[in-house]
């Protein structure tokens, strides 16, 4: 499967929804899939944008800094233990 191995390297993988705003039941199976894939492959999934159209999973050897940056405004359950 493609998107376990682009997921298993160290490869960033950005997601846009935005194309389907006009239809809400595609984008939450899309984001529902994502935040599987996130889960699956142990990497946790940002939301980059207010709207949370657009996605992020950093590779296996990226870093991503929570603290100086904010990552849009979803609070995904990998993103923190709040």
């Amino acid at each position: 499967d493609w998107s376990s191995d682009v997921c298993s390297s160290d490869l960033l993988v950005i997601v846009d929804l935005g194309s389907l705003t006009h239809m809400p039941s595609q984008q939450d199976v899309c984001r529902r899939r994502i935040e599987t894939l996130g889960q699956q492959t142990g990497l946790p999934v940002f939301a980059l944008n207010e709207s949370d159209t657009l996605l992020m999973i950093a590779g296996r050897n990226m870093r991503v800094d929570t603290e100086k940056h904010k990552l849009g405004m979803a609070q995904w359950s990998q993103l923190s233990d709040d």
